[in-house]
Protein backbone atom coordinates (compact mmCIF):
# COMPACT_ATOMS: atom_id res chain seq x y z
CA UNK A 1 0.00 0.00 0.00
CA UNK A 2 1.33 3.40 -0.80
CA UNK A 3 0.17 6.92 0.98
CA UNK A 4 1.19 10.05 0.18
CA UNK A 5 1.00 13.29 2.78
CA UNK A 6 2.02 16.26 0.66
CA UNK A 7 1.63 18.67 3.02
CA UNK A 8 4.21 16.57 5.08
CA UNK A 9 6.10 15.39 2.31
CA UNK A 10 6.08 11.71 3.04
CA UNK A 11 5.15 8.64 0.98
CA UNK A 12 4.24 5.44 3.20
CA UNK A 13 5.07 2.19 2.01
CA UNK A 14 3.97 -1.17 3.09
CA UNK A 15 6.75 -3.79 3.55
CA UNK A 16 6.28 -7.44 2.85
CA UNK A 17 7.41 -11.18 3.15
CA UNK A 18 6.00 -13.90 1.04
CA UNK A 19 5.52 -17.43 2.26
CA UNK A 20 5.41 -20.08 -0.31
CA UNK A 21 4.86 -23.70 -0.17
CA UNK A 22 6.31 -25.54 -2.78
CA UNK A 23 7.76 -28.89 -3.65
CA UNK A 24 7.35 -29.45 -0.46
CA UNK A 25 9.21 -26.74 0.95
CA UNK A 26 8.57 -24.01 3.29
CA UNK A 27 9.98 -20.89 1.40
CA UNK A 28 10.36 -17.22 2.88
CA UNK A 29 10.69 -14.48 0.24
CA UNK A 30 12.64 -11.74 1.93
CA UNK A 31 12.22 -11.40 6.09
CA UNK A 32 11.08 -7.29 6.38
CA UNK A 33 12.98 -5.50 8.87
CA UNK A 34 13.81 -7.25 12.35
CA UNK A 35 14.09 -6.20 15.70
CA UNK A 36 15.71 -4.93 18.10
CA UNK A 37 18.48 -3.84 15.05
CA UNK A 38 20.35 -0.30 15.30
CA UNK A 39 19.93 2.00 12.39
CA UNK A 40 20.64 5.08 11.41
CA UNK A 41 17.42 5.82 9.83
CA UNK A 42 14.45 6.64 12.91
CA UNK A 43 11.81 4.52 11.25
CA UNK A 44 13.90 1.53 11.35
CA UNK A 45 15.65 1.72 14.73
CA UNK A 46 15.27 -0.47 17.56
CA UNK A 47 11.43 -1.90 15.99
CA UNK A 48 9.65 -3.85 18.23
CA UNK A 49 6.90 -5.55 16.07
CA UNK A 50 4.72 -9.08 16.54
CA UNK A 51 6.28 -10.29 12.62
CA UNK A 52 7.62 -13.47 14.41
CA UNK A 53 3.92 -13.93 16.13
CA UNK A 54 2.28 -13.46 12.88
CA UNK A 55 4.37 -16.16 11.01
CA UNK A 56 3.33 -18.44 13.90
CA UNK A 57 -0.24 -17.43 13.14
CA UNK A 58 0.17 -19.38 10.02
CA UNK A 59 1.34 -22.31 11.90
CA UNK A 60 5.16 -21.61 10.67
CA UNK A 61 7.44 -22.17 13.48
CA UNK A 62 10.98 -20.56 12.33
CA UNK A 63 12.34 -23.97 12.10
CA UNK A 64 9.95 -25.30 9.94
CA UNK A 65 11.26 -22.71 7.82
CA UNK A 66 13.78 -24.46 4.57
CA UNK A 67 14.65 -21.59 2.81
CA UNK A 68 14.90 -17.45 2.66
CA UNK A 69 14.97 -16.25 -0.62
CA UNK A 70 16.78 -12.51 -0.72
CA UNK A 71 15.83 -10.27 -3.77
CA UNK A 72 18.28 -8.05 -2.68
CA UNK A 73 19.89 -7.42 0.64
CA UNK A 74 18.34 -3.81 1.60
CA UNK A 75 17.33 -3.06 5.87
CA UNK A 76 13.68 -3.87 4.37
CA UNK A 77 14.17 -6.99 2.83
CA UNK A 78 16.84 -9.00 5.48
CA UNK A 79 16.04 -7.52 9.07
CA UNK A 80 14.35 -10.74 10.19
CA UNK A 81 17.40 -13.06 8.26
CA UNK A 82 18.77 -12.55 12.11
CA UNK A 83 17.59 -12.11 15.77
CA UNK A 84 19.43 -11.45 18.84
CA UNK A 85 19.86 -13.83 21.16
CA UNK A 86 22.05 -13.44 24.44
CA UNK A 87 23.74 -10.00 22.91
CA UNK A 88 24.37 -12.05 19.54
CA UNK A 89 22.82 -12.04 16.12
CA UNK A 90 22.07 -15.65 14.94
CA UNK A 91 19.54 -17.15 12.12
CA UNK A 92 15.91 -16.60 12.95
CA UNK A 93 15.55 -19.66 10.91
CA UNK A 94 17.76 -22.13 12.18
CA UNK A 95 17.25 -24.72 9.60
CA UNK A 96 17.02 -22.67 6.13
CA UNK A 97 19.41 -21.66 3.57
CA UNK A 98 19.49 -18.07 2.90
CA UNK A 99 19.71 -17.29 -0.66
CA UNK A 100 21.57 -13.87 -1.87
CA UNK A 101 23.34 -12.53 -4.78
CA UNK A 102 26.68 -12.32 -4.72
CA UNK A 103 26.67 -8.61 -6.37
CA UNK A 104 24.95 -7.55 -3.28
CA UNK A 105 26.82 -9.39 -0.85
CA UNK A 106 30.45 -8.02 -2.51
CA UNK A 107 28.99 -3.86 -1.90
CA UNK A 108 27.60 -4.48 1.65
CA UNK A 109 31.06 -6.47 2.61
CA UNK A 110 33.61 -4.11 0.39
CA UNK A 111 35.78 -1.50 2.75
CA UNK A 112 34.32 1.90 3.27
CA UNK A 113 30.86 0.88 2.44
CA UNK A 114 28.74 3.60 4.48
CA UNK A 115 27.59 3.49 7.75
CA UNK A 116 23.87 2.20 6.81
CA UNK A 117 25.01 -0.45 5.25
CA UNK A 118 27.97 -1.65 7.49
CA UNK A 119 25.46 -1.84 10.10
CA UNK A 120 22.86 -4.34 8.02
CA UNK A 121 25.95 -6.32 7.18
CA UNK A 122 26.68 -6.64 10.51
CA UNK A 123 23.61 -7.98 12.08
CA UNK A 124 21.45 -9.33 9.50
CA UNK A 125 23.63 -10.90 6.27
CA UNK A 126 26.86 -11.80 7.63
CA UNK A 127 25.61 -13.42 11.09
CA UNK A 128 24.54 -16.03 8.46
CA UNK A 129 26.83 -16.45 6.20
CA UNK A 130 29.14 -16.98 9.44
CA UNK A 131 27.54 -20.17 10.15
CA UNK A 132 27.29 -21.46 6.87
CA UNK A 133 23.52 -21.39 6.15
CA UNK A 134 24.37 -18.87 3.11
CA UNK A 135 23.91 -20.05 -0.56
CA UNK A 136 25.35 -17.09 -2.59
CA UNK A 137 24.27 -16.95 -5.74
CA UNK A 138 25.69 -15.58 -9.57
CA UNK A 139 22.53 -14.22 -10.95
CA UNK A 140 20.45 -16.80 -13.20
CA UNK A 141 20.19 -19.38 -11.23
CA UNK A 142 17.67 -22.25 -10.58
CA UNK A 143 17.38 -22.73 -7.01
CA UNK A 144 15.30 -26.01 -7.40
CA UNK A 145 12.92 -27.94 -9.59
CA UNK A 146 14.03 -26.76 -13.20
CA UNK A 147 13.64 -23.67 -15.34
CA UNK A 148 10.05 -23.24 -16.31
CA UNK A 149 9.27 -25.69 -13.38
CA UNK A 150 10.31 -24.47 -10.46
CA UNK A 151 12.19 -21.89 -8.52
CA UNK A 152 14.70 -19.72 -9.91
CA UNK A 153 16.55 -16.35 -9.12
CA UNK A 154 16.95 -14.14 -11.96
CA UNK A 155 18.83 -10.85 -12.23
CA UNK A 156 16.82 -7.32 -11.76
CA UNK A 157 20.46 -5.13 -11.18
CA UNK A 158 19.17 -1.83 -10.27
CA UNK A 159 17.57 -1.14 -7.06
CA UNK A 160 20.56 -2.58 -5.57
CA UNK A 161 24.01 -4.17 -7.33
CA UNK A 162 22.30 -7.76 -6.87
CA UNK A 163 18.77 -7.32 -7.06
CA UNK A 164 16.79 -10.50 -8.51
CA UNK A 165 13.67 -11.65 -9.52
CA UNK A 166 12.22 -15.02 -8.05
Amino acid sequence: MLSLDPTQARCGLSIRSYLVRFGGKTILIDSCNGNDKDRSTETFHRLNTPWLDRLRKLDIAPEDVDMVMCTHLHVDHVGWNTRLDNGRWVPTFPNARYVMNRRDVDHLSAPGTHAMIRELWLDSVLPVIDVGQADIVEGDEVIFGKAGDGMWLRPAYGHSPGSCMI
